[in-house]
């Protein structure tokens, strides 16, 4: 896979990648992971201008199939997905920000994101086979997981990041959401051949009594999917305050912090028995 910047100058978030202080176009990356879900995955909440920085040591899937240092401008990490139109009003700061660069910083190993999510989708749109045939979020999700692979022979996918729920929080949730989630990542990770690729998902906001009945199902995923683990959203808060029910993402802070619990997560199965940097990915 030819590379940008094979002979050229890259382009970071509208500077060449020299002057923005990153090193030149890697050949390949270490390790994959894909991160999929609704909307507070594809990122809701505003980039501020410590979100603008380029993450070294971190590369973004693109549509040519290349990879590009890791970088919120101009929209955000969801801005390449194949399933939501970037918009500025809707593509802004998600989890994989701060879970690459800590991952990046932690392993010293070269990070790659696919980053694939569309908000307000429930668990039954991210079957294999959808019913509807209206959104192929599964078979896209494979099929840009599959060309990074194939793309960069030496990587390996290591991880699946899941943050999605907040459509199915409603009673009775728990009679079909984790058989169709254990599925899916089955399916995952036979399809992208990738059995010892890890699994983490994310808690809803709990706010105002939100993830009532999605949260406590959540909560059981280790029980349910092998070499799994749950992240916390314990303490995170939103920043759509404006609505008598407030809104369901999460603000510029929780999403860096919720970014960091993730890497954490996937670091303790990559290592089990380490000492977190932030005791039961809290930080």
């Amino acid at each position: 896979m030819a590379l940008a910047g094979a002979g050229a100058a890259a382009v970071v978030g509208g500077q060449p990648a020299a002057a923005a202080g990153v090193p030149p176009w890697e050949t390949t990356v270490d390790d994959i992971y894909l991160l999929i879900g609704q909307s507070n995955m594809a990122g809701r909440a505003p980039i501020e201008d410590q979100d603008r920085e380029v993450v070294p040591g971190a590369y973004l899937f693109d549509p040519s199939e290349r990879w590009t240092p890791v970088s919120n401008a101009p929209l955000g990490l969801n801005r390449y997905s194949t399933v939501e139109t970037p918009r500025v009003e809707i593509t802004r700061l998600g989890p994989g920000y701060t879970f690459a660069r800590t991952l990046s910083e932690a392993t010293g190993r070269k990070v790659g994101l696919v980053v694939n999510a569309k908000g307000g989708t429930s668990i039954s749109q991210w079957r294999k086979q959808d019913p509807a045939g209206v959104f192929p979020l599964y078979a896209e999700a494979v099929r840009r997981t599959r060309a990074a692979l194939l793309g960069t022979p030496s990587a390996r996918l290591r991880g699946i990041i899941w943050h999605q729920g907040e459509s199915d929080n409603r009673a009775g949730v728990g009679e079909y959401y984790l058989p169709a989630l254990r599925r899916m990542v089955d399916q995952l990770r036979e399809d992208l051949q990738a059995r010892s690729a890890v699994f983490v998902a994310g808690e809803v906001g709990t706010w105002q009594g939100r993830g009532a009945y999605i949260n406590p199902v959540l909560r059981t995923i280790s029980d349910q999917i092998k070499n799994s683990a749950l992240v916390t959203s314990e303490g995170l808060t939103t920043h759509e305050t404006t609505t008598v029910t407030w809104g369901p993402h999460f603000d510029s802070a929780s999403q860096r912090t919720f970014g960091r619990r993730y890497a954490e997560a996937v670091l303790d199965l990559h290592s089990p028995g380490r000492r977190s940097l932030s005791a039961a990915s809290r930080g």
